[in-house]
């Protein structure tokens, strides 16, 4: 591709007030593949995240500081970086995790074999038990669908652990900005329908992934979640085997009631607070007349 290298890989983050964690995520990329280029796409940090980018690139000359912030939100961000990449090979990770060692060595290796890949993400390093308690410890050994939710069977890869060739997603137009939430299930999506791409699993591209911790931040993610499940009924209804069904206002209340009057410790409540800000994702759902429905949790 004209402007792009075949050869080596470059890392793309997009970062956004991640000053208290990119630090330790950027010095993790270049550990061992000190060659690749990274790409810091920042969307309008306010706190010192620039500046810990700057004093990194001053030890790692392979690294860019690119304002991306004309728009919000992370799908341009990741637009922005990739469009500012010198390879043909991208991988993508967060801002607020950190990857194992050897993970752009492996990224890259899957991406001289394959035109899109995702490996396993770890939960146990970067945050406390009661959080794995309720959000889960577990490491991923396959890619998720949403089968479980009358989905199609169709792997999707979170942005958190992404390796793709840059012509594959500048032949899809890329990350839909106009999606707030679910952006990586439409991204897997559109690859698999429009180049007919299916991820490939890279076993030792394992990143290290950081769960929220405070509990208005848990119900909050999963409220954009639910709504963008909805969307992605919305969008692709045409493949879903069932629509979940809609839930009045009066059956969430009582089952969040009733999750409430189990909750023994700190686990169970953020547990809590993950099932009423689905419940509350859905109602906003089905307030826009998109999908309103219990997630099977």
């Amino acid at each position: 591709m004209s402007g792009t290298s075949a050869g080596g890989l470059t890392v793309v983050i997009p970062a956004r007030d991640a000053a208290g964690t990119i630090g330790r995520q950027l010095e993790a990329v270049v550990a061992g593949a000190e060659s690749v280029e990274v790409v810091v796409a920042d969307n309008g940090s306010t706190d010192g995240t620039q500046q810990v980018v700057r004093d990194f690139a001053r030890r790692h000359p392979r690294t860019v500081l690119l304002d991306a912030s004309a728009t919000p939100g992370p799908s341009f961000a990741r637009n922005q970086g990739i469009a500012a990449a010198s390879h043909e090979l991208v991988g993508l990770c967060d801002a607020d995790d950190v990857v194992a060692p050897g993970w752009a060595r492996a990224v890259e290796a899957g991406l001289q074999r394959h035109d899109f890949v995702g490996g396993p993400l770890d939960f146990e390093l970067l945050n406390p038990s009661w959080v794995c308690d309720a959000r889960g410890r577990e490491r991923t050994r396959q890619f998720w669908t949403l089968e479980d939710v009358g989905g199609p069977a169709w792997p999707h890869v979170t942005t958190s652990n992404l390796g793709i060739r840059r012509s594959a997603h500048e032949a899809i137009g890329g990350f839909d900005e106009d999606l707030q939430w679910s952006e990586d299930n439409d991204y897997s999506f559109r690859l698999r329908l429009q180049l007919g791409l299916a991820p490939e699993w890279v076993e030792d591209a394992l990143v290290n992934y950081r769960y929220r911790t405070r509990l208005r931040d848990l119900q909050a993610q999963a409220n954009h979640y639910s709504q963008g499940l909805a969307g992605l009924v919305s969008r692709y209804g045409e493949y879903w085997q069932h629509v979940p069904r809609r839930q009045g206002p009066a059956e969430r209340a009582l089952k969040a009631g009733v999750r409430l009057a189990m909750v023994r410790n700190r686990g169970d409540l953020a547990r809590w607070h993950w099932h009423l800000g689905a419940a509350k994702g859905y109602a906003v759902a089905s307030q826009l007349d998109v999908l309103g429905s219990a997630m099977p949790w």
